[in-house]
This record gives structure tokens, C-alpha cells and sequence, in this order.
């Protein structure tokens, strides 16, 4: 996954995309955030971790433990799930620190960008 990402309501289509979040009150993006002006302009810059062990949309409980485990720490923590696996984006300031509490508290391998 590319460095740094950013939630925002404005689609740009030169700009890739992660994911588009299609709800009531109205259309956000979670774009990839790859200048400083594309910074300023997103809220939530964030960075996603990607858990490498393959997450199963029946399974029960992921995303509760991984966000006990954030929450515990103060880690602000925002879940997509794909078909094959779970993405958790965290503040970037934080990403480092969300990685090592991850591998330490769950054994869970992990990656992130």
C-alpha cells in the first residue's frame, strides 16, 4: 500500500482511490495522499496496516481485537475489510507504534505503508 492516505468528500480522478464509501450523507473517499497539498486538503492522513494473516468476512472478532488493542493505547483506528483480508488505518504518526503493539499484544504479523 502506498505511505499515506486521506479520507475526503471531493473525487479527483486523477487521484487513486482505496476505497469509496458510499453512504447517506454523501460519498467519501479514501484517497492516496502522495504531495504535501493533497495533505492539507484530506482529513484523517493516515496510513494502513494490513494484516497479513488472510481474514475471512464470516470470521468473528478481528476487528474487536485489533481495536482493543489500539484503543487500549489511545490509537485511533478506521476498518475496511476486503474479501481476503482487513485493513486498519491509524493516525500516520502512529503507524510505527500501532505495527510493534499489534505484533506484541496478538503475534499478529503485519504490514503497513
Amino acid at each position: 500500500m502506498p505511505s499515506l492516505y486521506g479520507y475526503t468528500k471531493v473525487y479527483d480522478p486523477n487521484t487513486p482511490f482505496f476505497a469509496q464509501i458510499n453512504a447517506p450523507s454523501g460519498t467519501s473517499y479514501l484517497i492516496e495522499v502522495n504531495s504535501p497539498a493533497k495533505a492539507s486538503k484530506v482529513a484523517f492522513l493516515c496510513r494502513g496496516i494490513q494484516l497479513l494473516t488472510p481474514t475471512s468476512l464470516h470470521a468473528v472478532g478481528i476487528t474487536a481485537k485489533v481495536s482493543a488493542v489500539l484503543a487500549q493505547h489511545k490509537v485511533p483506528c478506521n476498518v475496511i475489510a476486503g474479501l481476503e483480508h482487513d485493513y486498519f488505518f491509524v493516525p500516520h504518526a502512529q503507524a510505527e507504534e500501532a505495527c510493534a503493539l499489534l505484533n506484541r499484544e496478538l503475534g499478529e504479523k503485519n504490514s503497513h505503508g
